[in-house]
């Protein structure tokens, strides 16, 4: 038996049937309101967050004169019936890329490299976004927003290199067709940054 509360809503309304009131057979693939009444299968691949489901529907003549009308819809059905939709089996059902890479993250060997995104791939982003101020992009196009990404991953990759001076001052790297002294890469780094602190003062 269904409590008081139960019965009512948050909001105090009489609470409507759901798919647990209704009589679900997977065998035969059918389906019974709770009034007793056969309802039409009306979709059995029906796809929604990545889920499949069972669509049924009610007869019109039914809901018309159905006694527990208040209890199944909110409004007296005059051109729409009741619907319930039942959750397809998993095994029946084609992983999606979503659940192969859960599965691909929950092994050992997952774990074990998601593990090594705290200190490779985080502080590249962090460093952009928060010490370059690089929010968001502010051009338009694919080939535009490429080159202003690879512009600031450059300025990243030069700074790796000149924040270690017994390996890198030493050697030059080349970029295309240019070759950089890191000497030089180094000055004009320093110089941006507090061009940019006068800036904000």
């Amino acid at each position: 038996m269904a409590t008081n509360k139960e019965k009512l809503s948050s909001k105090g309304k009489p609470r409507l049937f759901t798919s647990k009131d209704f009589h679900y057979d997977k065998s035969t693939k059918s389906c019974r309101c709770p009034a007793g009444n056969e309802m039409w299968c009306s979709c059995t691949n029906l796809k929604s967050d990545e889920q499949v489901y069972t669509r049924f529907a009610g007869y019109l003549k039914d809901c018309k004169v159905c006694p527990l009308q208040s209890q199944c819809m909110r409004k007296a059905p005059i051109k729409t019936v009741r619907q319930v939709q039942f959750l397809n089996d998993r095994e029946l059902k084609t992983p999606s890329y979503k659940d192969k890479m859960r599965i691909k993250i929950d092994s050992l060997i997952g774990r074990r490299q998601y593990g090594k995104r705290l200190g490779a791939i985080e502080p590249v982003f962090g460093n952009i976004t928060v010490n370059k101020g690089m929010n968001k992009f502010t051009l338009r196009g694919q080939e535009k927003v490429n080159a202003q990404w690879q512009m600031y991953c450059l300025v990243h990759n030069i700074e790796k290199l000149c924040i270690k001076p017994t390996k890198t001052h030493h050697i030059s790297f080349e970029y295309g067709l240019f070759t950089y002294k890191p000497l030089i890469i180094y000055d004009l780094v320093i110089k941006n940054k507090n061009q940019q602190k006068r800036k904000r003062f």
